[in-house]
């Protein structure tokens, strides 16, 4: 897998990222539907991820470097899959719900950054 293949499938993982936190945050009229239809871009987006990734630090990493990125991948995946497990978008139904799925939001962000800083460090991007 190339270098540019994996940075693709980083950048388009993300910016879906962005757009869930601005449904999110914005909390229009139909930002359920908004975020179960990312939900959707966003589980296939880490699907290539997962394949970019493989191929990638196969090739250009070492063994304790190749452990580090998967373990962190595996963490993001896992803090993903279970905020959207407990959290069916169709639980939030007031204040206090909402609260809920925030906190439990917070994994799933802190995981995921800590998974692009190590990639950005590695591939020396912004």
């Amino acid at each position: 897998m190339t270098e540019d293949a994996l940075c693709q499938s980083l950048d388009a993982f993300e910016q879906t990222s962005a757009q869930m936190k601005a449904a999110f945050e914005a909390q229009s009229e139909n930002w359920k539907l908004d975020l179960i239809r990312l939900r959707k871009i966003q589980a296939s987006q880490l699907s290539a991820l997962s394949e970019s990734l493989a191929g990638w630090s196969h090739d250009r990493l070492d063994a304790a470097a190749g452990r580090e990125i998967t373990a962190l991948f595996i963490a993001m995946r896992r803090a993903i899959s279970m905020t959207q497990t407990i959290w069916p978008l169709s639980l939030i139904k007031d204040p206090a719900s909402l609260e809920a799925y925030t906190l439990a939001s917070r994994q799933t962000i802190e995981a995921s950054e800590a998974f692009f800083a190590w990639m950005r460090l590695r591939l020396q991007r912004p």
